[in-house]
This record gives C-alpha cells, structure tokens and sequence, in this order.
C-alpha cells in the first residue's frame, strides 16, 4: 500500500449528465532510470465505451508522464483481447513484447504526443 500512496497517480472521468463515475485510469511514472510510465489498470464503464473517455484517460497519462519527464508509457493486456489492443494501437502503442503467461507488453513513445 505504501508504494500506492506514495507512487500512484490515479485519474477518474465523471459523466457530464449524470455526474457518476464514467471511467478511471491508474499509473506509475516514477521510473527516473528507464524513463518509462507505467499504466496498471484503466477501465471504462460498458455504458460510456465509445465515447472517447478511455482516449481521454489515455491522454491525461500522457500529459502527467512527460510532466514527470517519462519518455515512454507503458501497459500489459491478454492477447486474446483485440478490441483493447485495438484501441491502444489508435492510441499510439505497439507490442513490444509477449509473455508466456498470455498477455502483451505495448508501449508508446511520448516525444509524439
């Protein structure tokens, strides 16, 4: 829990007609020696997908890593899940790396946002 209060940095998007939770976003951008964010968890109500909330949470982590002097963010997703996959590659990432436990490691630069 420590290195969550100390090192997390954790956005929330709120619906504009309801005011309730849309979406959040959590990530880590305290790697000073790779210079690498990290996004450990996003998630975007079934309700609000499709309405560019995940895009916006992406961006924020975007602005706040190169604010900590990040050069690239990173994040793990299952392979089997194209429609996340999808969507980060929009956003920017590609996968660097596969696991044997089924998952990806996808990455994007941050000189380009």
């Amino acid at each position: 829990m420590d290195k969550i209060y100390s090192f997390a940095k954790c956005l929330i998007a709120f619906a504009e007609d309801t005011d309730e939770c849309a979406g959040y976003v959590c990530m880590y951008a305290n790697d000073h020696i790779n210079y690498r964010a990290y996004i450990t968890l996003i998630c975007v109500k079934k309700v609000y997908q499709g309405k560019h909330i995940g895009s916006s949470l992406i961006r924020a982590c975007y602005r706040m890593a190169i604010n900590e002097g990040m050069k690239t963010i990173r994040l793990e997703v299952l392979c089997q899940d194209t429609r996340a996959i999808e969507f980060y590659q929009n956003m920017g990432f590609t996968i660097i790396d596969k696991t044997e436990h089924g998952t990806n490691y996808m990455e994007a630069p941050l000189h380009m946002m």
